[in-house]
Parts: C-alpha cells; structure tokens; sequence
C-alpha cells in the first residue's frame, strides 16, 4: 500500500472494493522515525470464504486516488495472533487511545515505560500509570493503540491487554 495511506483508508477501500462486512480488523505498521506505513497491512478476515475470496480478488490492483504505480499484493501472513485484534472502527468521532494491562500486580510505571520504548513504543505513548493490579497506558493514536492490542499480550504473557473505554 502507499506509505501515507492509514488504517480508516485501508478500511475505506476495502470497503469500495466490496468487502464491507468482511473483516473484522486491520493493523497497518508504521515506521517509528517517520509516521508512515512500512508498505503493508494485515486483515483479519471474518470467515474463511472471504479470506479465500481476499486472496484472488485483492492482488494487482492500484490504490485509488495515488498516483503511484504499485500495485497491491495479497498473501498469508506467516503468523497468526493469538487472539483477534479488537474493531477497527470507533463510533463516529471517537478514537479509543487506551489500553489496560490486567492481572499485572507486580508491574511499576517506570519498567512499563522501559520495556515500552525497547519494544517499539516509544513516542508514541503519553502516560502510564499503575492502580489496582493493572496498569493504564495512554497512546499518542489509534493505531499505536492496535498496535499495542496486538504486540503486548507477548511482552507481558500472562497478563491481559484490553482497551480501556
């Protein structure tokens, strides 16, 4: 995909090119340096049907609205989560940036920002803070925020990450 093109574009062209309904989320890396996507995305298909259907019908094609003359590649990812990636989508106007690392007594704010910035966080969160048990982590974006829903469970293995309303 283009380097500037974000997660609600992806959502948006897949939807275009008729797979509304279809997935249920999307990651799209991005480079810590410069803000931009590394060239690829990943889609969690809902169902197997439209994962097939994905990998005939999404390869080849042009991004619309770019003029770039790259053309779109679809393939399996080598590996898969564990768990599925929450919504892509918030309600109109409203971006989730927090996420809560439970059951992690004894986790402390400053290791949680240590292991943050060594596993490709840093800048791109606010604050944490650690209450109760389990620790809040405040994100710069949306998509820092997915990125983390999906990473974070393998830095911190029995602990559960969950966004936080």
């Amino acid at each position: 995909i283009p380097n500037r093109v974000q997660t609600e574009e992806v959502c948006d062209v897949l939807d275009e090119w008729g797979f509304e309904g279809l997935y249920d989320a999307v990651w799209v890396p991005q480079d810590a340096r410069t803000r931009r996507n590394r060239g690829y995305c990943f889609i969690n298909f809902n169902a197997p049907t439209a994962f097939q259907r994905a990998l005939t019908e999404l390869g080849g094609r042009r991004w619309p609205g770019k003029n770039s003359e790259k053309v779109t590649e679809a393939s399996v990812a080598s590996t898969q989560h564990r768990a599925s990636p929450p919504p892509v989508r918030a309600p109109p106007g409203l971006v989730f940036t927090t996420c809560e690392i439970l059951d992690a007594p004894s986790l402390r704010e400053a290791d949680v920002r240590v292991k943050l910035d060594q596993v490709g966080f840093e800048g791109q969160y606010t604050s944490v803070t650690t209450a109760g048990g389990k620790v809040s982590i405040e994100f710069t974006s949306g998509e820092s925020l997915h990125k983390a829903l999906v990473e974070l469970p393998g830095v911190w293995r029995k602990a559960r990450v969950v966004v936080a309303a």
